[in-house]
């Protein structure tokens, strides 16, 4: 498994949000070395996102599960954090 978690997309942002939600935390700790490989560069861009990064979330088309931006970057943020 790759990913380049070091250029964080707004769909990053919003999966993670939606796994960290709705996931088992046994599930969440087997990607714990993807997660881990690229996290502080993840946390920097959510932390201080860029114009695009939000206008990428607004852009996204959701079904039952429709957070805020700032909702996820909490979410992702405290979980990330916590590793």
């Amino acid at each position: 498994m790759y990913h380049r978690g070091d250029r964080v997309t707004a769909r990053d942002l919003f999966d993670l949000a939606l796994v960290i939600e709705r996931e088992p935390p046994a599930q969440l700790e087997r990607a714990r070395p993807f997660l881990l490989r690229h996290r502080d560069t993840f946390l920097a861009q959510i932390r201080a996102p860029h114009p695009s990064l939000r206008a990428g979330f607004g852009a996204i088309a959701t079904l039952d599960y429709r957070p805020t931006f700032e909702h996820c970057v909490a979410e992702a943020d405290a979980f990330l954090s916590s590793l």
